[in-house]
């Protein structure tokens, strides 16, 4: 999909990253964590001789099912499936629905793990300071041991008004982080360059941290003297993290339908209650200009050639020239309001679901091509695989459109009323609308 020219969904990151998520009014990385015990951090332990080849860590055998379950005092499946550089245990239990995800990587792997999530969440903060605070310790990030790096992962958590407290019972470096809206816990240790962490949901906080504390120490016996979590070259399957500016992102893929690039790259979101339009700088994460539309805006995809902004006060398309960052054109759409947006090479879909309305309009202009009925469809994604549109009584359907034709190519249930769909890295994502924290990751091609 490199018609796109930034998009960034935390839907894509793990269980694990959730708990490492920050906004606004972070505070430097040199400032103590609040709490009743102020902990000088340990000097990192020196990194033990590693052999010739490293290890490539299979996360799932840190902990058997049967440790999990007896902990837990729930049966469990265990899956490599929910995420990168996690291992997962799910209960089988709809009564206790436990979730115990286990993430550990040493050297830059763990720093990137602990980093990556906060750094594309606040790529669309507006906080100077927390921006300037994110940059600084992600710049100073190589230099700095993974214990300092996940202090400061720590102290946004702090930051954010989560409890935080240190876990005596596995020496200095071992920390509780416990998220009260979310209702999750992460606990997190380090010991020289090997990062080990658990992330609870599903429990109250007294037993989530009674039972992390409990799966840390044979989890912490297994751990290889030297092991990577990337097992093609990239770290997390995909996701690539630079420390520096100096060093130059490899260039996205671009599909030869695709017009040349006319300007560098850019991220453009809406903000402001809905009313702006904000292009910012992947390079520096600030802000470049904000295009004020004074409008009710429900969604936004771009190219490198124009941006669709859905007003959904007046029913409408805005068009904006990326360039010059200038209104083109106002389109009308009779369809309804609330309109969400997907767009490939050729075409601009848009869903209307409060007139339960899929339309297909030239990419270059505009201009309607067809027009379909599809109930509740508050969400449609396409990729090459096809155009996938949320229907149905309880939007628990998935239709899948053929894209020359627009004909369906089959229908499927994929568990549950859906909130949204995204596509990335070959798979589609399915939030799952009345189940927290869970997201299904399909493949198209089954």
């Amino acid at each position: 999909m490199s018609r796109r020219i930034a998009f960034v969904s935390c839907m894509l990151l793990s269980t694990t990253l959730i708990s490492s998520l920050s906004a606004c009014n972070a505070p430097t990385a040199k400032e103590p964590v609040r709490g009743q015990v102020e902990v000088t951090p340990a000097k990192p332990s020196p990194v033990p001789e590693q052999p010739e080849e490293m290890v490539v860590l299979d996360l799932c055998t840190l902990l058997t099912e049967d440790e999990v379950g007896q902990v837990l005092g729930v049966t469990v499946t265990a899956s490599d499936e929910m995420g990168f550089a996690n291992c997962s245990y799910t209960s089988s239990d709809p009564s206790m629905p436990y979730s115990v995800s286990v993430s550990s990587a040493q050297g830059i792997e763990a720093k990137e793990l602990n980093l990556v999530g906060i750094q594309l969440l606040l790529a669309f903060a507006a906080d100077a300071d927390a921006l300037e605070s994110m940059s600084q310790l992600v710049e100073n990030a190589q230099a700095m041991s993974v214990w300092e790096v996940v202090e400061g992962v720590i102290q946004f958590q702090d930051d954010l008004g989560a409890d935080v407290s240190p876990v005596a019972d596995l020496g200095d470096q071992a920390w509780w982080i416990w998220t009260e809206m979310g209702a999750y816990g992460t606990l997190m240790w380090v010991e020289g360059e090997t990062y080990l962490s658990f992330n609870m949901m599903g429990m109250e906080e007294p037993d989530a941290r009674e039972f992390a504390i409990a799966l840390a120490p044979p989890a912490k016996d297994r751990l290889p003297i030297a092991f990577t979590v990337s097992t093609s070259g990239e770290f997390g399957g995909g996701f690539q993290f630079e420390y520096s500016s100096e060093d130059s992102p490899s260039d996205p893929e671009v599909l030869t339908s695709d017009p040349e690039p006319v300007g560098p790259p850019a991220v453009w979101v809406t903000t402001s209650y809905g009313e702006t339009v904000a292009h910012i700088d992947p390079a520096t994460n600030s802000v470049v200009n904000t295009i004020n539309l004074g409008k009710n805006l429900a969604d936004i995809v771009a190219g490198l050639d124009f941006i669709f902004v859905a007003n959904s006060d007046r029913s409408s398309l805005i068009w904006i020239d990326p360039i010059n960052e200038i209104v083109v054109q106002e389109i009308p759409i009779e369809s309804g309001t609330h309109l969400k947006l997907t767009l490939d090479e050729e075409y601009l879909y848009v869903g209307a679901p409060r007139w339960g309305s899929v339309e297909i309009r030239q990419r270059s202009n505009g201009d309607l091509v067809q027009q379909m009925v599809y109930a509740n469809c508050w969400d449609l994604e396409v990729s090459e695989y096809g155009l996938w549109v949320m229907t149905g009584a309880e939007q628990e359907l998935i239709a899948d459109l053929e894209l020359i034709s627009f004909e369906e190519q089959g229908r499927f249930e994929p568990g549950g009323a859906i909130s949204y769909i995204k596509y990335y890295q070959g798979y589609y994502w399915l939030g799952v609308r009345d189940e927290l924290h869970k997201v299904l990751k399909v493949d198209p091609q089954s």
